[in-house]
């Protein structure tokens, strides 16, 4: 066989074996498409003019390393201290009255010492109560007239120089009295008409200490008995805040630490009250595996009982960690923080960070930053809105 023949040969063999595989399957059309795909780094650059950066006011802050304690912002409610609720009693039967133009009612804020009630207490009743105030006036006069008749004898003898200025001043003195007698006797018949069982002094009833009036026993005007409670008075002169823990997280709770407790909506700030751990009552909720704890506020706070309040809990030991301004940290509309850095002149770079808590110290961070950092304090937002085109 010659080469032309072999030549031949092997074309055939070629045809038959590429006659023989499978063509490969289409590829599958991708749901999307993306073009222009960059990375993250040029698309989080920002360069400013030196123009737009002066008109700013761009600041920069550093991050820095300190030590503080890893924490957690719990629901807390305020209340009274143990044993702080007063209820105020009558000291004697009488009837109740008004202290001021308007009476206690529930819900009013006290302070120690406010006039709440007045209590005038019920005389004894007598059978022959008008007939015995009557005998007593008739009793007055007639030793009034004497009395009077006993002092202008005594001015004639003294006139006269038969008598002495002694025994002149002490028929005076006497006819006072028996005057004073009379009028206290009228007054008293005076009262038989428009009230015939009221004595003619009454008690004030005082706030013991600053409160708030939880409930009213005894409305005014009412008649009340010895010992009768009058009104609550849940005592604000100290609150505690009670904080509900999941018991798996007691072991990691610094609970000889105070907390710190601002309102519910608000921000982290300086003026935060710092309460420190009172042992109150062991109360526990089985069905939520939670246990109260307790801790008492300053008598500045100004928190009311009942109000619900945030409460930052310290947990574990105390660690290095980097710190930056609040203000250094911007969000996108998926919750995520980011700051910005300088990268080059009038150029700055966003960087993803991880906030672990905000506090008065500023943010501490879990992740993104290196100890001394530089990042934009005063302009993050300007930048955030030149970068997505929603600035100005």
């Amino acid at each position: 066989m010659d080469r032309a023949d072999v030549t031949y040969v092997g074309l055939v063999v070629l045809l038959a074996l590429a006659g023989c595989k499978k063509p490969d399957p289409p590829k599958p059309t991708p749901p999307a498409t993306v073009t222009g795909k960059k990375p993250e780094a040029e698309i989080a650059r920002v360069t400013l003019t030196p123009e737009a950066e002066t008109r700013l006011g761009l600041t920069l802050g550093t991050a820095t390393l300190r030590t503080s304690s890893h924490s957690r912002a719990l629901g807390g409610d305020v209340l009274p201290s143990s044993g702080r609720s007063l209820v105020l009693v009558a000291p004697v039967a009488g009837r109740l009255s008004l202290a001021g133009k308007t009476g206690p009612t529930v819900g009013q804020t006290v302070k120690r010492g406010d006039a709440l009630l007045n209590l005038t207490p019920v005389a004894g009743v007598d059978r022959d109560l008008k007939a015995t105030a009557g005998r007593t006036v008739a009793i007055a006069e007639s030793r009034l007239g004497a009395m009077e008749a006993r002092l202008a004898r005594a001015d004639k003898l003294l006139k006269e120089g038969a008598g002495s200025a002694r025994a002149a001043e002490e028929a005076r003195a006497d006819r006072d009295t028996a005057k004073a007698e009379v009028d206290a006797a009228k007054s008293r018949v005076g009262m038989l008409a428009s009230s015939p069982l009221d004595s003619d002094v009454a008690v004030t009833l005082r706030a013991p200490e600053d409160g708030v009036v939880r409930a009213l026993s005894a409305p005014p005007s009412s008649m009340v008995p010895a010992g009768a409670p009058l009104l609550e008075i849940v005592g604000t002169g100290a609150l505690w805040v009670r904080v509900n823990v999941f018991v798996g997280d007691l072991r990691s709770i610094r609970l000889g630490s105070g907390v710190t407790v601002r309102g519910l909506t608000e921000r982290p700030s300086g003026s935060d009250a710092e309460a420190l751990p009172v042992s109150g009552p062991p109360t526990a909720d089985p069905s939520t595996s939670s246990f109260d704890l307790y801790y008492a506020l300053p008598k500045e706070a100004s928190f009311r009982p009942g109000e619900r309040v945030s409460v930052t809990v310290p947990y574990g030991a105390s660690t290095p960690a980097l710190h930056i301004p609040e203000s250094a940290i911007v969000r996108d509309v998926a919750g995520t923080a980011w700051v910005y850095v300088p990268v080059g002149t009038h150029a700055f770079e966003r960087v993803r960070v991880e906030v672990e808590r905000v506090g008065p110290e500023g943010a501490r961070l879990s992740r993104g930053l290196s100890a001394g950092a530089q990042v934009v304090t005063t302009g993050a937002s300007e930048l955030f809105g030149a970068e997505f085109g929603t600035g100005k």
